[in-house]
């Protein structure tokens, strides 16, 4: 545990110091987001500012961020008179897409272009996998977002053979913390597919995972079955 807060203090410590430019350019990357069909679009737009880290971190994590990154530039830059308060409500707003994010990536990860990118695609599996460490993900829907944007990942033809064989590690990884478990069970009942999918040559024919005994996590109201991943797949994955 205290090697992952240190890690975890390093990831913020690294992370470029936030200005109102750059809050204001993400509100922008988030208007473009928010339209139809603009994810490609605004990690088009993102990639080419240099700030894909950003836009996956507040999609992430929140108009937080990492402790409160952005909420403070906005209260700092009011309190300095370089914007009022009715801008940056506009501009919190903009950034908080908690309700429609879900819709965003799911869609977003249909398109073939979406997984053509491996460098952003391993960027938001990163981000995925520091949600399902560090969170505190226990039972219930906790985990949805992260789980339907790697279920496009699965689902899409396009997707290539590396990140497939990277998501096949990561579930096992994730199975292994008792977390999340309804939506980890989402994840492997997909990946029970895989033999099928065209990137996933010299797989073995057998389903991915074999369901062993349930469990139950704190504030869930029902047993959850247990996925595990096959010896054959976990070495196909490596």
């Amino acid at each position: 545990m205290k090697k992952l807060h240190e890690n975890f203090r390093r990831f913020v410590e690294n992370k470029k110091q936030l200005t109102l430019d750059d809050v204001k350019t993400l509100a922008g990357l988030f208007k473009t987001l928010r339209g139809v069909d603009g994810a490609l679009q605004a990690f088009d737009f993102a990639d080419t500012l240099g700030m894909t880290d950003e836009l996956l971190e507040v999609l992430y994590f929140g108009v937080g961020g990492r402790k409160e990154r952005v909420i403070d530039v906005l209260v700092d830059a009011e309190k300095s008179d370089e914007l009022d308060e009715d801008k940056a409500e506009e501009i919190a707003k903009i950034l908080d897409v908690s309700n429609s994010r879900r819709r965003i990536m799911r869609n977003f990860m249909k398109t073939p272009r979406s997984v053509e990118n491996e460098v952003l695609v391993n960027k938001i599996l990163d981000m995925s996998d520091e949600k399902f460490n560090s969170s505190g993900f226990l039972g219930g829907w906790e985990g949805l977002f992260e789980s339907t944007v790697i279920i496009g990942m699965i689902t899409n033809p396009s997707t290539s053979k590396d990140i497939l064989k990277r998501i096949v590690r990561l579930a096992s990884k994730w199975n292994s913390t008792g977390k999340s478990q309804r939506q980890i069970w989402n994840i492997m009942r997909k990946l029970d597919n895989l033999a099928a999918h065209p990137n996933a040559s010299n797989a073995p024919e057998s389903p991915v995972t074999v369901t062993g005994e349930g469990r139950k996590n704190p504030g869930d109201y029902f047993i959850t079955p247990q996925k595990m991943i096959t010896p054959e797949w976990r070495e196909w994955a490596k």
